[in-house]
């Protein structure tokens, strides 16, 4: 069962998707900012990050940046409510997000953005 980390700054969020992902079998870590994310996943394996871009003590693209480091191999969701031309989450993809889900987003937009994501790992045999 593949443990996926949500980090987000808003707590109804993070309990909305923890929900939504430990209805459909995995297991669920959840940080509040990217410097508390960053330092669980230089201690707990996780198989997926699912981020909010936008957030106080170190956004989502600082996550992916430090990611690429400490885990590379962990595949990346960028979420994001901010739509336009500052919209972040192009930039997301760019730095190596593997997917993006535009919020508010429909419990099967999320599902199938995790299932996408945990398929395209290059090692599906890391961590689980």
């Amino acid at each position: 069962m593949p443990t996926i980390l949500v980090i987000d700054d808003s707590p109804s969020a993070l309990q909305t998707v923890e929900g939504m992902l430990a209805e459909a079998g995995y297991r669920v870590r959840l940080c509040a900012n990217g410097k508390s994310a960053v330092r669980l996943l230089k201690n707990e394996p996780i198989d997926l990050i699912l981020t909010d871009i936008y957030m106080p003590e170190e956004d989502g693209l600082e996550v992916i940046r430090e990611r690429r480091r400490i885990c590379p191999h962990v595949p990346v969701v960028a979420m994001s409510g901010v739509t336009g031309k500052g919209s972040m989450l192009a930039v997301a993809k760019h730095m190596g997000a593997c997917q993006t889900l535009l919020k508010p987003f429909s419990h099967a937009e999320l599902l199938d953005a995790v299932r996408a994501a945990l398929g395209a790992r290059p090692d599906p045999g890391v961590h689980q």
